[in-house]
């Protein structure tokens, strides 16, 4: 074997094992950096001075920033309290008496959602403004059995009906309801992960509602109003503001779908516009008109869960989504109407119904970013 050869291993074997272990000081000096990073990415300093953990943006746009638009509708059936407006009495006036009240057959119907936000480049943050309209209109009657009569609930007896004197009975009555619902609501709120499958989204903001309710009832029939008609209008129209507080979720299934749920509360303080008028139709001078305005705070709660799924298109430049949910809305004392509760003389006495509104139904959604 060459000498010349065998001197030169050891030097060969000292290069290689430097070029290890510059190599090796190389990728660990890379690594170090990649870990900073990511670190940096995980740890924040806050505006309060102290470092914590760093929740990463849930936004589904790449760039973290931009506009976005939604609209959708609503399949719901709201319920009021305190729309009752009559009873049926099969005992022909004898003890004891016996019968089954009457109230409105609500229906469901529709409403629309619209939606626009943008996307804040500070903190991950967004702002969202949304409207929300609904109208609904119901309807109800009854009828006397035999032997029996329709006791009105809505009217006073103080309406005189000629000769036949106070008004306090009768053979049929209808009653029609309507709700027209305007709704608009400016959140400011955070979308971010606190884990790899699950977000939330807190949020406050300003919410300004329109609400007015109308009840019309008529009664006819009967030995004391004949072929007349004693018309019952009850109105309580309320417009609010106030702040709102609320938390929204996102539950990850892959694929693209995930479970989702809302929930927001607020306080609106406003103003109901509130009237109860009768009259009888066979003499104009019959009539009574009494208001009852009022200012209020207003609780109002909602809750909305489903099932959403998500994706991205346009080589991720854009964002569809879309909702599939059940909504259910509570306002507190909404129905300020007023009502007879009891006579004195011929001077009936009112209450307010001070009622709730209470809706729920299916909703619909889509949500478009770019």
């Amino acid at each position: 074997m060459d000498k010349n050869i065998l001197k030169k291993v050891p030097l060969a074997i000292v290069a290689l094992t430097a070029s290890a272990s510059l190599y090796a000081g190389m990728d660990m000096d890379s690594r170090v950096s990649q870990l900073e990073t990511q670190m940096k990415q995980a740890r924040t300093t806050n505006e309060m001075g102290s470092a914590g953990a760093n929740t990463a943006v849930a936004r589904p746009d790449k760039d973290l920033t931009g506009f976005y638009i939604g609209a959708g509708f609503v399949y719901q059936q709201a319920k009021a309290g305190g729309t009752e407006y009559a009873y049926t009495d099969d005992s022909a006036n004898t003890y004891p008496i016996k019968g089954d009240m009457s109230d409105i057959n609500y229906k469901w119907d529709w409403g629309l959602n619209i939606m626009a936000g943008y996307n804040m480049p500070h903190d991950g943050m967004d702002l969202r403004l949304g409207y929300h309209y609904f109208d609904q209109s119901s309807n109800n009657s009854t009828s006397s059995g035999l032997n029996g009569t329709v006791v009105p609930l809505r009217s006073s007896s103080s309406i005189r009906t000629g000769t036949a004197g106070s008004f306090t009975a009768c053979d049929k009555a209808t009653s029609d309801y309507s709700l027209d619902m305007n709704l608009l609501d400016l959140q400011l709120g955070r979308d971010y992960f606190v884990s790899k499958m699950l977000s939330f989204r807190p949020y406050f903001g300003l919410v300004s509602d329109w609400i007015d309710q109308s009840q019309k009832t008529q009664y006819t029939g009967g030995s004391q109003l004949g072929s007349n008609t004693v018309e019952v209008n009850d109105k309580s129209n309320f417009w609010g503001m106030g702040p709102e507080l609320g938390l929204g979720s996102k539950w990850f299934i892959g694929q693209g779908f995930s479970f989702f749920s809302d929930a927001n509360a607020s306080l609106l303080y406003g103003r109901f516009g509130v009237r109860h008028k009768e009259k009888y139709t066979d003499d104009v001078n019959q009539e009574l008109i009494v208001n009852g305005n009022v200012h209020r705070v207003v609780p109002t709660a909602q809750l909305v869960m489903g099932l959403g799924y998500d994706i991205m298109l346009d080589d991720d430049s854009h964002h569809f989504g879309i909702r599939l949910g059940y909504n259910v809305e509570y306002y507190f004392f909404q129905n300020q109407m007023l009502k007879v509760d009891y006579e004195l003389g011929n001077n009936p006495q009112f209450e307010r119904t001070n009622e709730s509104l209470g809706i729920h139904g299916i909703t619909l959604d889509v949500v478009w970013s770019f």
